[in-house]
Parts: C-alpha cells; structure tokens; sequence
C-alpha cells in the first residue's frame, strides 16, 4: 500500500546546500498510518466489520437455538417438516430488531433483550403451529409447542450471551 503524501507549506529558511528556499515552497512528506493519527481521525472500517460480524453471530446463535428447540421437542418422522420454516425465525427476529439494538446502546446486554427474546420464540412457535399441519407431517401437541418456546428461549439467551462475548474478544 502506497502512503499519501501530504503538501505541507515550509517557511523560507537558508540551506547549508546553497539559496534559501522561498517561501510557500512545498515539500512532501508521508502521511502517519492510520492506527497512529490518534482518536481523532480513526478508521471507521474496523467497527463497521465488528457490527457486521457481531449481526452474523447472533443470527447464527438464533437458528442454531430454534434449530435445537425443534429437535429436541419433535420426533423424527415430523423433524424435517419441522425444520423446514427454520428461516423464518431469522427473518421474525429482524422483524422484532433483535440484530439492531447494540449500536444505539453504550452497553448492551443479552438480559436486556430477553422480553424481544420471549416475544422471538413466541412468534416462531406460533408460524411453526400454523404450518406443519399444512405439511405431511402430524401436528405436534400443546406441550410440544410449549416445549419448542421454552426451549428456544433458554437456548436462545445462552448462545446469544456467548455470540456477544465472542464478537467482543
């Protein structure tokens, strides 16, 4: 990488060499790394990345928690119709902006989203009752729907808690 060169007015002053310099001569010097400027003039691309990848994390913690809560609260006939509407979990936790808080806040923590959390799994649990008796497989009881929200829930909070700690280090 090229560094940028920076013009720089020198004031007129006699050389050892010969003729003094006039005055608004120009001379170039390199600009200091980024890393070196100071809080003034920091790089914005490294926070911009750290969102991204904290977002990513959280999504990946989200699927793997309703993922987890339908596996373990199915059987394995109804298991991939289970499965299937999987995505719409991801799409309801957007819609509830559970990937958009932590940049308004200054700290940020998994208990305080756990009402979105709950209102998440509630959601999820309720596109999940109302499309697999549109599939093959057999309807799951109210205990079983109860047992996905529970346990997306308590998954959910758990991984969300470790994306966030691991997105932090």
């Amino acid at each position: 990488m090229t560094p940028r060169v920076v013009k720089a007015p020198e004031p007129k002053t006699p050389g050892r060499d010969g003729p003094s310099r006039t005055r608004g001569a120009v001379r170039s010097r390199p600009e200091a790394p980024a890393a070196s400027r100071g809080p003034a003039h920091h790089d914005e691309s490294p926070r911009w990345w750290r969102d991204v990848l904290r977002r990513r994390l959280l999504a990946m913690a989200d699927i793997t928690a309703a993922g987890f809560a339908v596996v373990v609260s199915t059987s394995i006939v109804e298991l991939p119709w289970a499965l299937a509407p999987l995505p719409l979990w991801i799409l309801f936790a957007k819609l509830l902006g559970l990937y958009d808080r932590d940049h308004r806040s200054i700290r940020h923590l998994t208990f305080d989203e756990l009402p979105a959390i709950v209102a998440w799994a509630v959601v999820g649990t309720a596109a999940l009752a109302l499309l697999l008796p549109l599939t093959p497989a057999d309807p799951l009881s109210t205990g079983a729907y109860l047992m996905v929200a529970v346990t997306a829930v308590v998954a959910a909070f758990a991984l969300r808690a470790g994306a966030r700690d691991c997105g932090a280090a």
